[in-house]
């Protein structure tokens, strides 16, 4: 039996900001699945940038795909290596010190992917290409939402 049904995109988002028109609303996406493609990657980011613009009351995350603690031991040989300088802030946070300067913490994780799944990355195409992509559309939200919201309020305040 089928319990839910398949939303559009485009109408889940516009349900989302129906919503904040009396909530803040969280919104999560994931990038990086191993069958994802460049345009795919598009699509979830211009739903995320729509998100941000048209509403000052939704919080969006946008997470890089981490493989779960299960998944060493589900699917021997699939986790991509760990390199602590491919190690993406989107996995740990740029704020704590660099793995490189942690070489202890740098041996545990190759030692224990089955602990520290997370630090590997499932095998993608263009995952670097993705990496960059997501950081440079997350710089020019950064410097536009801001913009944005000021002229709609102002724009607002003037109607009233």
């Amino acid at each position: 039996m089928k319990k839910g049904k398949a939303v559009e995109p485009d109408t889940a988002i516009d349900r989302v900001l129906q919503a904040t028109e009396h909530i803040t609303v969280m919104a999560s996406f994931i990038w990086g699945f191993p069958e994802e493609s460049r345009r795919d990657l598009e699509t979830t980011l211009s739903h995320t940038e729509r998100l941000l613009m048209e509403s000052r009351r939704t919080a969006v995350n946008l997470f890089q795909l981490a493989p779960l603690s299960g998944t060493y031991y589900a699917h021997p040989g699939m986790l991509a290596g760990f390199a602590p300088e491919d190690t993406s802030e989107f996995v740990y946070p740029g704020h704590l010190p660099s793995l490189e300067d942690s070489p202890g913490v740098v041996d545990l994780i190759h030692h224990h992917p089955e602990i520290f799944p997370a630090f590997y990355a499932v095998p993608t195409s263009d995952f670097r290409w993705k990496r960059q992509r997501v950081k440079e559309a997350i710089s020019d939200w950064s410097a536009h939402i801001e913009k944005v919201h000021s002229r709609k309020e102002h724009a607002h305040e003037e109607a009233i």
